[in-house]
């Protein structure tokens, strides 16, 4: 009976534990391994910006259900920000592709910075720089922009994988998501 009763025992534990690791990521169970790529899909952008004259805060979302896939980002919001002054960004990328498993990227992105590179760039006179870098290159993940005259357009908004070939440039990796942010400067 004691036999058996340890034999049941040890097969649970077991099974208990090939459970948690099936349900771990790669990533979760090496978080240091550069061979270890981000495989989640890029759903939402989610822009903070904190007009620095006063300090003002608000944000602008986007969904993207497929993420660099064929579908149209949704639930856009407009930026509104102010003629001739400073911003700064500071972008939130998540995966909600499972609504039980939200997945926040920009923790991955922040740990492995040279593998990442997030581009903004307007038709506008804005002048958005990087304030972060992975100590050679920009990663993007915090901006300062500056805003010129008043005027409408979109902010476009880049997430790339750039794991073995960032140069700093924002043409080259793979593309996990894009957005054109509509813009309104005041």
């Amino acid at each position: 009976m004691n036999r058996r009763f340890l034999l049941l025992a040890t097969m649970c534990t077991l099974g208990v534990g090939m459970l948690y690791l099936a349900s771990c990521s790669p990533e979760d169970l090496f978080p240091n391994d550069p061979k270890v790529k981000l495989k989640d899909t890029a759903t939402t952008f989610t822009l903070k910006y904190t007009r620095l004259s006063d300090n003002a805060v608000d944000y602008a979302n986007c969904y993207d259900p497929d993420g660099s896939g064929p579908e149209a980002p949704t639930l856009l919001t407009q930026l509104k920000l102010t003629a001739n002054t400073q911003y700064d960004m500071e972008l939130e990328v998540r995966d909600d592709t499972d609504p039980l498993r939200s997945v926040n990227l920009t923790d991955t992105i922040s740990k492995r910075p040279g593998a990442f590179r997030v581009c903004m760039s307007s038709p506008l006179n804005l002048t958005p720089v990087p304030m972060d870098t992975d100590g050679k290159y920009p990663v993007g993940l915090k901006y300062r922009i500056k805003t010129g005259n008043a005027a409408t357009s979109t902010l476009k908004v880049s997430l790339r994988n750039q794991t073995g070939v960032k140069d700093g440039s924002c043409d080259i990796g793979t593309l996990m998501l894009e957005v054109n942010f509509p813009l309104r400067v005041n």
